[in-house]
């Protein structure tokens, strides 16, 4: 047993406890081998550690539950467990094969005949290592949308072997019959009856749409080693091949050929193919341990519902979404202006003249350390001295976020809330898709950061994810489409920055901005449809639940967060401005939205009353009676 980050980083070379507590890792120690448990130190245990106010008697933390379930699942496997095993580098390495390309006709023919022979096999995996022209930003060299995109090598593991060749490496000695040849035999392959394993699954499939057609995202059984230790309730973290073959069998693949991801085309092609071929060997291996810990746990229907979802997933970013232009472009000449004429006042302030005063330099109000300077140095506020949300620390923290600032009855508070909004807004919606060869009237972030989510096709290409969140809902980003401001005020608009591609609008873009949208992207095949589900996440709830009076509440067409709301505003007032606004409808509305988020979802998903009184800002003995 290992408790803390000291034995980790001497154990796993990791420094995260968090993510790496309650797994089980075979190591070797010298010549010895042996399992391995990583666990919280009791010092931030008895750290984390709550007092009731009313009663006096300790209350024990999340972290303090997951350490004791730890070391009692550790010591309930004791008996049962099997020997440790850590891989010899020759074992690691065994019965990986490639072809690099020199043998010409033959290479091609080796490829047809083991392709076709991985075909008929039950299972194996597969591995692109992939490459583009994009700028050094690992949003952009992961996509196939950019400049140059290419396939660089794939590998294939079955049974007996793992066998990788090259596509279109720098090295590659393909005529271009030859290439074409060995792409036709891998497109076969793509639609053989074999089942397909991949690390990650999204980006093999994003990639093969790509090139090789929509009928790929459907064309086989998929599965994803990444998906299982999702299901497997895996840390984010803990979820890439790497950590997995650590986890699993002791050892970490990426040390044993180690190359330069970022720059594959310019490693050599044999160094790129013994790599892709270690990778699809050992994904396959790990799908096989992962399997039978889903199949133990009772987990195959959770697993394959989450790898079911991904081909839509990955149908979805190839299609990507169209942007008008001349939205955004209009959005940067509203925004600017209003940025500036901020500054300004900040700059002619008498707070801006003290700041100056006292630290010998100008207020930024860009600054978060200014910003918390100025309100709690110079003005003096006591409203920025908040108790810690952190598990564990029982010290006041200082803070100048937007609630914060809600409550301080300054001209200036109200100001840097308009200051932050509408900079963030225009860095977060504007900026990062503005159309090329144009520049924005004023740049608030990084120059890099400009028209960074839009690709050559003159779309966006969003990355979904739905390994991230322990909920199993999806997050976005580049651009994170899913959290478009709508409730906002002021900024509801911005939303229009997402078309119906119409003829006329599609010609004014390409005409404007000289874009070549792809083929898909016409009026007749594209719609824009606004699709809600009432109070979705509350009647899936009730789906596991199968509470009779919760579910006969959501059928008879209540609406749960807003009778929270009406609650919440009854028993504490001030959070919605008073008594003599309990009853208005706006105040109401907006309130609904944070008991929506802070509230009624937090506390469906498990969270204590003392998290949800730090979300809402309420008094826990507010709260704990309702």
């Amino acid at each position: 047993f290992g408790f803390g980050n000291v034995p980790l980083k001497w154990a796993l070379d990791e420094d995260r406890i968090t993510r790496w507590r309650g797994m089980r890792v075979p190591i070797r120690i010298g010549k010895h081998t042996c399992w391995y448990y990583p666990m919280f130190h009791p010092s931030f245990i008895s750290r984390g550690t709550r007092t009731n106010p009313k009663t006096g008697r300790s209350l024990p933390s999340e972290y303090e539950i997951f350490f004791e379930r730890d070391i009692e699942k550790a010591i309930e496997e004791i008996d049962d467990l099997p020997n440790a095993k850590v891989p010899s580098l020759k074992e690691i390495e065994s019965d990986i094969n490639w072809v690099d390309s020199s043998g010409g006709w033959a290479d091609v023919k080796t490829i047809r005949s083991k392709l076709r022979r991985f075909g008929r096999e039950e299972i194996v995996a597969y591995d692109y290592e992939t490459a583009s022209d994009e700028p050094n930003n690992r949003d952009r060299r992961t996509k196939p949308y950019g400049r140059n995109a290419r396939i660089l090598s794939v590998a294939v593991a079955g049974a007996k072997e793992s066998f990788a060749f090259p596509f279109r490496h720098r090295e590659a000695k393909w005529t271009k019959k030859q290439l074409e040849a060995v792409e036709d035999a891998w497109k076969e392959f793509l639609f053989s009856r074999a089942q397909k394993i991949a690390q990650y699954l999204i980006f093999e499939l994003e990639w093969s749409i790509f090139f090789f057609g929509l009928e790929v995202a459907r064309a086989s059984v998929w599965h994803d080693t990444m998906a299982q230790a999702y299901v497997l309730g895996q840390q984010k973290g803990t979820m890439g091949l790497d950590a997995l073959t650590m986890i699993n069998f002791g050892f970490r693949l990426k040390n044993i050929c180690p190359v330069n991801t970022s720059n594959l085309d310019h490693e050599p092609l044999e160094k790129v193919l013994r790599y892709n071929s270690l990778d699809s060997k050992w994904e396959r291996k790990v799908y096989f341990v992962q399997e039978q810990r889903i199949i133990d746990e009772g987990l195959e229907d959770a697993y394959m519902e989450q790898v079911r979802r991904t081909p839509t997933m990955a149908l979805k970013s190839h299609f990507g979404m169209l942007i008008d232009f001349d939205v955004i472009m209009n959005f940067d000449a509203e925004y600017s202006p209003r940025i500036l004429d901020l500054e300004e006042w900040f700059e002619k302030s008498n707070a801006a003249a003290k700041f100056e005063k006292r630290f010998k330099r100008k207020f930024k109000p860009s600054s978060p350390t200014d910003v918390l300077k100025m309100f709690r140095n110079v003005l003096g506020r006591k409203e920025c001295k908040v108790k810690s949300k952190d598990r564990g620390d029982s010290e006041d923290k200082w803070s100048v976020d937007d609630a914060v600032l809600e409550k301080i009855p300054l001209t200036i508070a109200r100001k840097m809330q308009d200051y932050r909004a509408v900079r963030g807004n225009k860095s977060k919606y504007v900026d990062n898709l503005i159309p090329k060869n144009r520049k924005p009237e004023l740049i608030v972030g990084k120059k890099s950061e400009i028209g960074r989510c839009i690709w050559p096709d003159g779309l966006t290409h969003a990355t979904l994810h739905h390994q991230d969140l322990v909920t199993r809902r999806t997050s976005c980003s580049f651009p994170n489409e899913q959290y478009w401001p709508k409730r906002d005020e002021g900024y509801v608009n911005l939303r229009r920055t997402f078309p119906a591609p119409t003829k006329m609008l599609l010609k004014r873009l390409r005409d404007k901005y000289n874009y070549e949208f792809p083929s898909h992207m016409n009026e007749d095949d594209c719609w824009f449809v606004a699709i809600d589900y009432g109070q979705i996440q509350a009647r899936i709830a009730g789906m596991l639940s199968k509470d009779k009076l919760y579910c006969t509440y959501l059928w008879d067409r209540n609406d749960l967060h807003m009778e929270w709301t009406k609650r919440l505003a009854r028993a504490y007032p001030d959070r919605v401005g008073g008594k003599k606004l309990i009853r208005d409808k706006d105040a109401l509305k907006k309130f609904r939205l944070d008991v929506k988020n802070q509230w009624t979802f937090p506390l469906i998903f498990g969270a204590t009353a003392a998290s949800v009184s730090g979300y809402l800002d309420i008094p826990v003995e507010v709260l704990k009676p309702l």
